[in-house]
């Protein structure tokens, strides 16, 4: 059975006089999708061309589609889409520095924000002020636990590995902060090697050695110190050593960052297999994120409805 993800961010702001206010019953209408938008997003690849950007914020529409037609945001609430279908590549920190690379499809960022009308029932005072819902598509941040990396080179960032799904909600399974939905049976990640793990903090030393060889003093022996060290460790490695995965301390230590299996956690870093780069605009992961996962927030009465009426096997399709 494929393994299937979404991950519905819902971030639950009822700010209206300090009052909660039941959207549901409030008057209003849908906004449609603003007809400005630029046919190329400001960060484009030199390979994405303008026949891929729509077809990819045709799919963003979709997905916004299967929200609209859940009960409780079909009836007239006065929801919008803020901000336009967004088109993501320079912003995609889990890819750095390979993020414009085509191995990578196009990332896409869509917001679906509740309005608050005045008395008169037809005029908006601001956006997002009942509840704001994120979604996104081929996103791994998640994944990744929105995670700071352990260290980037020349090929890419490494991260420590991150912990799998906790459960599953509407049949798809759940991490941290989200739900995820793909079809696709590719490893998110691959492990580091040893040799490139040390080989990354070596650099990262030396820089440390330069940046207080003007200042002197005890920093700057303890630098060179540490330097030295992890040099000695890459030359005492075999040749077998070198390409075996990597796992590093827990706790960080500049001297000695590589571990053991059973003291530390493995290396990794994403897998650009993961996605079929020859289908730069499908949607292949849909990541409806969902920051009331962990908090009480879930309890809200219209975040329950989303959850309840949503079509889950209608956003599963989307995903090719």
């Amino acid at each position: 059975m494929p393994i299937l993800v979404v991950v519905l961010t819902v971030l639950a702001r009822v700010l209206v006089t300090g009052q909660g206010v039941d959207v549901s019953k409030l008057p209003g209408s849908w906004k449609a999708y603003s007809a400005k938008e630029s046919a190329m997003p400001y960060d484009a690849p030199p390979w994405l061309t303008a026949v891929q950007a729509e077809a990819m914020r045709g799919n963003l529409s979709a997905v916004a589609d299967v929200f609209r037609r859940t009960p409780v945001l079909a009836s007239p609430v006065g929801f919008t889409v803020f901000p336009k279908r967004r088109l993501v590549f320079d912003q995609r920190s889990w890819a750095h520095p390979t993020q414009r690379d085509r191995r990578w499809p196009i990332q896409g960022a869509l917001m679906l924000s509740a309005s608050i009308f005045q008395p008169d029932g037809r005029t908006v005072y601001d956006t997002g002020s009942a509840f704001v819902v994120n979604v996104s598509a081929n996103d791994l941040g998640c994944v990744f636990d929105n995670a700071s990396p352990w260290a980037t080179d020349g090929q890419g960032t490494m991260y420590l590995q991150p912990s799998g799904p906790t459960e599953t909600m509407h049949g798809f399974p759940t991490y941290r902060y989200c739900i995820l939905i793909t079809h696709r049976t590719e490893p998110f990640f691959v492990p580091v090697a040893q040799e490139r793990a040390l080989a990354v903090r070596i650099t990262e030393a030396d820089a440390r050695v330069q940046e207080w060889k003007p200042l002197g003093g005890e920093l700057l022996v303890t630098w060179q110190r540490v330097a030295a060290s992890l040099r000695a460790q890459l030359a005492a490695m075999t040749a077998g050593d070198r390409k075996a995965p990597a796992y590093v301390a827990e706790t960080p230590d500049p001297e000695h960052p590589l571990s053991s299996a059973a003291a530390g956690r493995a290396l990794v870093e994403p897998s650009a297999a993961f996605f079929d780069a020859s289908r730069p605009s499908d949607i292949q992961l849909l990541t409806v994120f969902d920051g009331c996962v962990t908090n009480s927030c879930a309890e809200t009465d219209i975040i329950q409805k989303l959850h309840a009426q949503l079509d889950w096997k209608a956003l599963a399709s989307i995903v090719r």
